[in-house]
């Protein structure tokens, strides 16, 4: 028996957030770029056959609302997303740098 994979579904926001990682690797590396997007991408689509893969955040109001997260691009950035298992959905709510402070952006602030 073959498992249905899951659809990936990318929110308005997160799409932004590539767009915008997009536009920052094309100052200094413009043919870098589309690349870093495709494994991007390609790291995000491990979610369709594997979507509890990622782990599940450690903020308590971000837990309580579904959240989990995924590294992409070897650990630069991180997917984060939540799983709707009766639709068999994942919903990518944000893509952010590793290197920034997420909750606040997670959380609206």
């Amino acid at each position: 028996m073959t498992m249905v994979p899951f659809v990936i579904k990318l929110l308005t926001p997160a799409r932004q957030d590539l767009y915008e990682i997009k536009q920052f690797i094309q100052q200094d590396r413009p043919l870098t770029a589309r690349r870093v997007m495709e494994k991007i991408l390609q790291d995000i689509m491990t979610l369709e056959t594997l979507p509890e893969a990622g782990s599940v955040v450690y903020d308590k109001r971000l837990q309580m609302m579904g959240y989990r997260y995924w590294p992409v691009l070897d650990g630069k950035y991180i997917a984060f997303y939540v799983i709707y298992k009766s639709q068999r959905l994942v919903q990518i709510r944000r893509i952010l740098s590793a290197r920034q402070d997420y909750l606040p952006i997670l959380r609206g602030k």
